[in-house]
């Protein structure tokens, strides 16, 4: 089973914390700063004794093998999907490669998601993000119906049966990573199939993309580094009966993190000219919410870049700009929910939580421009030089 050190810890001073809110509020009452240790050790032994076999092994074959050692560790295998090129690449490394996958998990709302849209393949603007339901995720889950009925298929809604008391107060205090009203939601719906199988002594594993690798450009140096904002996603609300797995961040298999990397690295290297897009020096020397703009900018153009450079299986299909994170911690389409009475109980209470823990610090470094917890980023590491 996995501990509970899954997703990091963060170290304040000599303390150490599972959860990034109780390690805020340590910062900030005493005057320091916070770190995230995500298997930092793990991965710097890799890179220092394997770098030189990064570029022997392709992408596509140790997509292949990750799949094959999650596959041998479960009696049951979901795949929480969500139509993105990284969840997309793990189910055709599944279907392309004959490796049995036992259950397909989407969220999607037909109380909510339908009555606020209608499907538009033309407008690819973040406002129309709804419609890769329609245009991306749907189609795939009927190909899949087709061609491999062997694999369940479950479409979740995260606002069924939604109260307000899923934000108790100890919210923040409980979870691994502070995040927003709608994640909550995200992240409180799963398959059923997870408890059921459970009790039934059944190993039940949850794969999750999570994200490409992050990198940076420090002093003509290239590095990967991870970030722990994105692993919100795997972040539970309460005790876990199951394993998640992160399929490409792991360090069962640091390899293909890396071999990631290395693949950007060589892009970069190609395409020198775009070097200055993920240079340190664009947003280091700037505050608040100049720095974090030209970050995020910076992050999403690379995102956009790497999934044409590690997924063969990307087809260019129906994607809409994911646009900014909507805060609270949500994310941009997430503004579109808050016009429906039917959350408003749950959305006061979230933001009566958030707002009595944010209210509390006093230390606006440890916060960003629009009153959440800043991200953490692990330790780099050095990939290549570009000279």
């Amino acid at each position: 089973m996995i501990n509970d050190y899954e997703l990091g810890y963060y170290k304040v001073n000599d303390l150490t914390f599972t959860n990034k809110a109780q390690a805020v509020l340590a910062a900030d009452q005493l005057n320091a700063s916070i770190t995230w240790n995500f298997f930092d050790d793990i991965w710097t032994q890799w890179i220092e004794s394997y770098r030189s076999t990064l570029g022997h092994i392709s992408l596509d074959e140790l997509y292949k093998q990750r799949a094959l050692q999650i596959r041998d560790q479960y009696d049951y295998l979901i795949l929480n999907y969500s139509g993105g090129s990284d969840s997309h690449n793990i189910l055709m490394t599944f279907l392309k490669n004959n490796i049995k996958l036992d259950e397909i998990y989407v969220r999607y709302s037909t109380t909510v998601d339908q009555k606020i849209y209608r499907p538009n393949i033309l407008d690819t603007s973040s406002s129309n993000i709804f419609s890769e339901y329609d245009f991306c995720i749907k189609p795939t889950l009927e190909y899949v119906a087709r061609y491999y009925p062997q694999i369940k298929i479950t479409v979740g809604d995260m606002f069924q049966g939604v109260t307000p008391d899923i934000v108790d107060d100890d919210l923040f205090l409980k979870t691994h990573h502070h995040m927003g009203a709608f994640f909550t939601l995200r992240i409180a719906a799963e398959s059923n199939n997870i408890l059921r199988l459970t009790n039934q002594g059944q190993r039940v594993g949850v794969m999750i993309g999570v994200d490409k690798p992050h990198c940076i450009i420090s002093d003509n140096k290239f590095y990967m580094y991870f970030m722990d904002a994105a692993l919100v996603p795997a972040v539970s609300l309460n005790d876990k009966t199951h394993n998640t797995e992160l399929f490409y961040w792991s360090i069962d298999f640091p390899q293909l993190a890396f071999e990631q990397a290395w693949q950007c690295y060589q892009w970069i290297k190609t395409n020198i000219e775009h070097h200055t897009k993920i240079d340190i020096n664009q947003w280091k020397h700037l505050h608040g919410i100049d720095r974090e703009t030209q970050f995020l900018d910076n992050l999403l153009w690379f995102n956009d870049v790497c999934k044409e450079i590690i997924y063969t299986t990307w087809d260019y299909r129906f994607q809409t700009d994911k646009g900014r994170l909507y805060l609270p911690a949500g994310l941009d389409k997430d503004k579109f929910y808050l016009d429906h009475s039917e959350l408003n109980a749950f959305v006061d209470r979230f933001n009566y939580q958030h707002q009595g823990l944010i209210q509390g610090i006093h230390n606006q470094d440890l916060l960003t421009s629009a009153k959440t917890f800043r991200a953490c980023m692990s330790k780099f590491y050095y990939i290549g030089n570009l000279e």
